[in-house]
């Protein structure tokens, strides 16, 4: 046996009594089995102050028994959330209609602006909706 295939010998040895496995064995020496440390870049996260709701910042009255109506009509979840921004957007000024965009209404409720039209649109033609030109409000007959 050769000096060299001696001392590879030797580091196989060594390797498998270290546990190491032949992998780590390279041309002529050992690869180290060491693990490169990335420091990724932490957020700046600053405690935020707990803010608490308060009716002073604006508040939207709505009926009980309009409430109640919504909660029992079935609504889908996209339905849903875009009678709560038409109602945010009307009631929420005190008004009874108005005119609120595709886009309005994506922002409030993060569902894109082609949804929220297909929503409103179911609205409108189950009666829950009520239509005037551009403007769109809120059907309150519950009947």
């Amino acid at each position: 046996m050769t000096g060299s295939e001696m001392a590879k010998a030797g580091l196989l040895e060594q390797n498998r009594l270290s546990g190491a496995n032949r992998n780590t064995l390279i041309a002529g020496g050992i690869m180290a089995n060491t693990a490169e440390i990335f420091n990724f870049p932490v957020p700046d996260v600053a405690q935020k102050e707990p803010r608490v709701a308060d009716l002073d910042d604006g508040y939207t009255r709505i009926a009980n028994e309009l409430l109640e109506a919504v909660m029992l009509a079935g609504l889908t979840q996209h339905q849903l959330l875009v009678f709560l921004a038409v109602m945010r957007k009307t009631y929420g000024f005190n008004k009874k209609l108005d005119w609120v965009s595709n886009e309005q209404l994506s922002e409030l409720t993060g569902i894109l602006p082609h949804k929220c039209s297909a929503a409103k649109s179911v609205l409108v033609k189950r009666g829950i909706f009520i239509q005037s030109g551009r403007n769109i409000g809120i059907n309150n007959v519950s009947s």
